[in-house]
This record gives structure tokens, sequence and C-alpha cells, in this order.
């Protein structure tokens, strides 16, 4: 008899606790295939018994709407009677649907108070410090307070929670709330990493690279810009792209470089698809693509982008909108547009005939 099975017999005969294991079970497709329907049926068993953490869970799938229909007004109703027996994680819970207005009106302040309890009822959750961190940090409900938000985000960060860790390290990074230290910055932002906190992976990732308070190391700055990179981040895919471009912390690779500068395109990056503008210009010979993208990021304000654009658009003897982008590049203070147009500028808007555009190196 497996662990389902034997959960499943003292089920049947009524024990509490195992019917809020066969819920967990049946929530997660631990040892059974996944069913949030039985999943509830089993909490609700076991709640309709007093099990608080039946009744904490079933509140939880009335919150998601899994495996019922979303009810925020029964959540809230099921959090509040767990948390009436001293549960930390409902009054956590309850905390979050006053900061979100769910089920109830929203309000910061009643917000905070129930973090506190549930901070105050277990000190070993680390959910509520975070929570307090944020609401202190941008003063929602409370009166701002750095230093408060530093001591909870450290208490969170401690107990384990990344966020916690990233928000810490962000403090430690800016000497905000505590004086600045670029070793306690990369500590926490190592740990919250380890954890797949792709943010906090981005961030350690810049500080390898340029130095910040440790040696300069392209391999590790690689190596956690593609974690981050992997897990979607944007900014992070081009930094990745960018060092397989220049060989930095690895051989140079262009076709991996193009990978990356893409998936980093693909979700709006201006620098992104105004490098793969370049690459589509000079290694793969399309300047109908390289200005697909240059225009993409041209329109988002990169002055590079719109000096490359009227880079291309000179290639295709196209010289009005050649002018058009360069002068845009130019009033933003784009040296290489003004120097340029300074040449091919002719009086009274004549027609010009031929353009000497220089173009962009890829950053």
């Amino acid at each position: 008899m497996n662990k389902f099975e034997n959960c499943m017999l003292q089920a049947k005969k009524g024990n509490s606790v195992a019917q809020h294991d066969v819920g967990v079970m049946y929530r997660d497709g631990d040892g059974v295939k996944q069913d949030f329907e039985k999943a509830v049926y089993w909490y609700q068993k076991s709640a309709e018994q007093g099990f608080v953490p039946a009744i904490h869970r079933l509140a939880w799938m009335y919150d998601k709407g899994w495996g019922v229909k979303q009810d925020y007004t029964e959540a809230l109703r099921l959090y509040r009677k767990s948390a009436e027996q001293g549960y930390a994680y409902s009054m956590n819970n309850i905390g979050l649907m006053y900061s979100k207005g769910q089920g109830v009106e929203q309000n910061d302040t009643e917000a905070v108070k129930w973090y506190l309890k549930a901070a105050e009822q277990d000190s070993e959750y680390d959910m509520p410090c975070r929570n307090l961190g944020i609401h202190y940090e941008y003063g929602e409900g409370v009166e701002q307070d750095d230093k408060k938000a530093f001591y909870w985000y450290k208490k969170g960060a401690e107990l384990g929670d990344d966020i916690s860790q990233f928000n810490l390290a962000i403090m430690y990074d800016n000497g905000t709330g505590v004086e600045q230290n670029d070793l306690l910055a990369l500590h926490w932002y190592l740990q919250a990493s380890k954890q797949g906190n792709s943010d906090a992976q981005y961030n350690l990732a810049q500080m390898y690279e340029e130095g910040q308070g440790i040696p300069v190391n392209y391999k590790k700055a690689k190596k956690w810009y593609k974690k981050s990179a992997k897990q979607g981040d944007a900014d992070a895919q081009l930094n990745l792209g960018t060092m397989y471009y220049h060989g930095k912390g690895t051989e140079q690779n262009n076709v991996k470089a193009f990978f990356w500068f893409v998936k980093s395109a693909e979700q709006g990056t201006p620098r992104a698809q105004c490098n793969l503008s370049v690459m589509y210009y000079k290694h793969y010979d399309d300047i109908e693509k390289a200005i697909h993208w240059a225009k993409l990021s041209a329109k988002q304000g990169l002055t590079d982008a719109q000096y490359q654009l009227g880079f291309l658009y000179s290639k295709q003897k196209n010289y009005l909108e050649a002018i058009e982008w360069c002068e845009k590049a130019a009033k933003q203070g784009h040296k290489d547009a003004i120097e340029d147009l300074k040449v091919f500028r002719e009086e009274h808007n004549e027609i010009v005939t031929s353009l000497n555009i220089r173009g962009i190196c890829l950053n």
C-alpha cells in the first residue's frame, strides 16, 4: 500500500488529518492524478471537523478558483475562521485580500495590521515579513520608513524568502535604509539567485560584469545572465547576447548572440531590436529585416536606432526618410547624427541626391 492509498484509507475512516493530506495530494498530483475538485472535496471533509490547516487550504482554493468557482467573500470568511484559531498563514492572506481589495474594500492600514499579526503569531513565517517590508518601503498604510523596510526585509531574507533577499540586496546596493555595502548586496543577490530569482540573477551578473565591489568576472557574469535569460528576463537576454557577440566570458558566437537578441527584441527591448538590426545588415545581408527592427526600436526613442534607420534608408537611396530619422537622432543629441547632418544637409530643404551616414556599431 503506497502513501496515497494509506492516507485514503484513513481519510475514509474519518481521520481529519488524513482527509487534509489526501486533499493536498490531489492538489499537487502527489501519488495520484491532479484533481482540484477532489482536493476541495477532501479539504471540505477535514474542515467540517475543524482541522485548521484544511480550513485555510479550502479558503485558498476559493481564493484562486481551483476546483471551485472563485469566491473572494467565501475565501475571506474561511481565512478569518482559521485566523481566529491562530493560523498565521490565514492572517497573512487576509492582509493580502485587504491589500488587493479582494472580497473586502481595499485598505492598506488593515493589510498591515494583519501582516503584523501573522508575523507575531509565527516568527518563522517569511511572507508577512516581505509584505511588511514592501508597505514600509512604499509608505502604503504606514508612514514611509526605509529603516523599517530594511528591518522586515532582513527578517524575511534570513527566513529564506527570495524576494526579501532580493529587496534587501537592493537596499545594500543603493544604501537605502542602511549604509551602502557592495559585498552584502552581492551576498543577498547570490542567496536569492540560488533560489531562482531572475531579477537577482540579473543584478548579480551586472555586479560581476562591472566589477562593482568585486573583481570583474565575465564568466560569472555570463553564467548568471544566462540563468536569468532562460527565465525570460529581457534585459538579461540582451546582455547575454552582447557577451556572445563580443566574446566576453565566452567564445565569440554570432549565432548565439543573434538567438538571444531575438528573444529580447521580441519582448520589445529597444537596444536588442537595434542590435538585431545591425546583425541583419552586417551579418545576414537582409536590409528589409534590418529596417524592420531598427524602426521598432527608433519609434521607442532609442537614438542609436534612429541613426541606424537613417543609415539604412540612405543605403536604399531613400534620402528623405534618411534625413528625417537622422534629424530625430540629432535632436536628442546623437553626436554622429549631428555631424553627418552638417555634411549632407542642403539649404532650403532641397532634394538630396547622396548621403554619407556611417551607421552604428553594435553595443
